[in-house]
């Protein structure tokens, strides 16, 4: 699969912030996707998520996976993370396994995907050509 955007993306998503200052180690920054308008989508068939990705050079990030299930509205923790790993420089495929340890419900009643950033730090960063994946 060469989907690779090779210097620039027409519609890629571009994710930029700056640090919020004082009191922002508590503020995660993220955005995401609903599943099938919000209802439950069954996860189950698939390993987990790919994308291509890219980030400013001068400043380093990660992204986190995160999966709700469940009420969207709820405070109890129906969210389920797994570590994504530094975004590279160039353009890269990057492939985040669904976590094996979450609960089943967790991919069978999946209604939102979230890509998690860090609390309190600078985001630069386009994601491109996402993809379930299976292996």
């Amino acid at each position: 699969m060469e989907l690779l955007p090779e210097t620039s993306s027409d519609y890629a998503l571009h994710y930029q912030s700056t640090t919020i200052g004082a009191g922002s180690s508590q503020i995660w920054q993220q955005f995401g996707f609903l599943l099938d308008e919000g209802n439950p989508y069954d996860l189950s068939g698939y390993t987990g998520l790919m994308f291509c990705a890219r980030r400013d050079a001068a400043v380093p990030q990660g992204l986190d996976l995160r999966i709700t299930e469940g009420d969207l509205a709820a405070t109890d923790d129906q969210d389920h993370d797994t570590t994504g790993g530094i975004i590279p420089v160039e353009w890269t495929y990057i492939k985040i396994p669904f976590d094996p340890e979450w609960p089943s419900s967790a991919l069978t009643g999946a209604k939102l995907i979230w890509f998690l950033g860090g609390n309190g730090v600078e985001y630069d960063i386009w994601i491109d050509n996402i993809y379930l994946y299976t292996e």
